[in-house]
């Protein structure tokens, strides 16, 4: 949709188209969205409580685990997001419309985890589910950067690849968050405030990384994605699955 907005109304109508859907969505948020919090802390937010939840949640590995496996995969989509259209536009040279198309189709390996996360998840369990999708991710970013630094750069050559680390980030993602807040239920919020804010900033970071080194290739791009998918992969093995071995 943003490609196809700003061949025809030019970049700023993307902005516009934004915020009338993000008004949108707070609007059906008020409307449909009940509050469930039946037993608020009327402490929670005091300064010196906060601290100390949140010094619970950054000591306790089990947590760590997912909400570092969750940042890593997401900053190599940001990579892939803050990357793509210097390396597809500006490299390759395909129109906005046909970025839009690429981004799409990306976004749809997203959803294709997802959904194959709530397919076979309890299935597989927690950790199963994430172990595949970390898999899936430092496979495709391996196979991403092979590609590009053995010269083969092609729109085929950059999407497929990142289909599949999409489908293993929408694998992660879901059960992550879960992992994370589910032994936290007396402070599911801001256990799931602080998973976000270090998802989001290790986004910023890959962001800011990739345009630092963006040297006119895909290189950049592609070994900042391949490094989140294997770091997420290591860091999951290490943190969560032999640090429960060893419990």
């Amino acid at each position: 949709v943003g490609g196809y907005v700003h061949d025809a109304f030019g970049w700023r109508a993307v902005f516009f188209v934004l915020a009338g859907a993000g008004t949108l969505f707070v609007a059906l948020m008020i409307a449909g969205v009940p509050e469930t919090n039946r037993r608020r802390d009327p402490t929670a937010l005091r300064p010196g409580q906060m601290g100390r939840n949140v010094a619970v949640l950054l000591t306790d590995r089990s947590y760590v685990a997912y909400v570092l496996v969750n940042a890593l995969m997401f900053g190599g989509q940001f990579a892939f997001i803050s990357g793509s259209s210097f390396v597809l536009i500006g490299v390759l040279g395909v129109s906005p419309s046909v970025f839009g198309l690429c981004f799409g189709s990306v976004a749809l390996g997203i959803m294709t985890g997802t959904f194959l996360s709530g397919r076979f998840g309890a299935r597989l369990g927690l950790d199963r589910t994430i172990f595949s999708g970390t898999a899936l991710g430092a496979a495709a970013g391996l196979t991403l950067a092979g590609l590009a630094w053995g010269g083969i750069l092609t729109v085929a050559a950059v999407i497929a690849p990142m289909f599949v680390f999409a489908t293993g980030l929408g694998l992660t993602l879901p059960n992550g968050i879960a992992g994370a807040v589910g032994p936290f239920p007396h402070m599911a919020g801001l256990a799931a405030a602080v998973a976000g804010f270090c998802q989001m900033t290790g986004s910023a970071l890959y962001s800011v990384a990739v345009g630092h080194f963006y040297d006119g290739t895909a290189r950049p791009m592609t070994i900042a994605i391949a490094m989140a998918g294997v770091a997420a992969l290591v860091c999951f093995w290490r943190l969560r699955w032999e640090g429960r071995a060893a419990c």
